[in-house]
């Protein structure tokens, strides 16, 4: 296990600090976040319900301003409702060296497990998010996020709407 820990830290290090990034999403840039989203649900799949759900994500910039990482996410209500989602995603963040905000957009393909007292089922779900990364110090920032899920599982599909806000931390050398 410390191997592996290890082993992430020096990916970390030499993705942020061997190229010679000027903003938190230019080229080489990594940034690592976390929200608390608050979603409604509806369709076949889901009751008409408000949940909370903890979703974490990071993205590595491979390209000036274009994103790829990895989103993961888990959701529970108060009573025997628990959700799972993990996948890729995909997607373009503006600004500049002097940016304060930064908005994004972004595309997923994420692999979906539900299970409450009675079952358990896998499907698969594609999150489209738009938000803004707010620069609060250098390498700190605030996020708000809106985006919607649409799920498919067992032959019925369902929707999921959120909004979300948490922090991320910007790994770039910058000035």
């Amino acid at each position: 296990m410390k191997r592996i820990i290890l082993s992430i830290l020096l990916l970390l290090f030499i993705v942020t600090f061997a190229f010679p990034q000027d903003h938190a999403v230019d080229k080489g840039a990594f940034i690592i976040s976390g929200t608390v989203d608050f979603y409604s649900s509806g369709g076949d799949l889901y009751w008409q319900e408000t949940i909370i759900e903890l979703m974490t994500s990071n993205a590595y910039f491979f390209a000036p301003n274009v994103l790829v990482g990895l989103k993961l996410g888990t959701a529970w209500d108060f009573d025997e409702y628990f959700r799972l989602v993990i996948g890729p995603q995909l997607g373009y963040a503006a600004g500049k060296a002097d940016s304060k905000i930064n908005p994004y957009i972004t595309v997923g393909f994420q692999f979906l497990y539900t299970a409450d007292w009675n079952y358990s089922e896998t499907g698969t779900n594609i999150n489209i998010a738009a938000g803004m990364i707010f620069s609060l110090k250098k390498h700190l920032g605030l996020v708000m996020e809106a985006g919607v899920d649409l799920s498919s599982m067992g032959g019925n599909s369902g929707h999921i709407i959120y909004v979300g806000v948490g922090l991320a931390g910007l790994f770039f050398k910058g000035n």
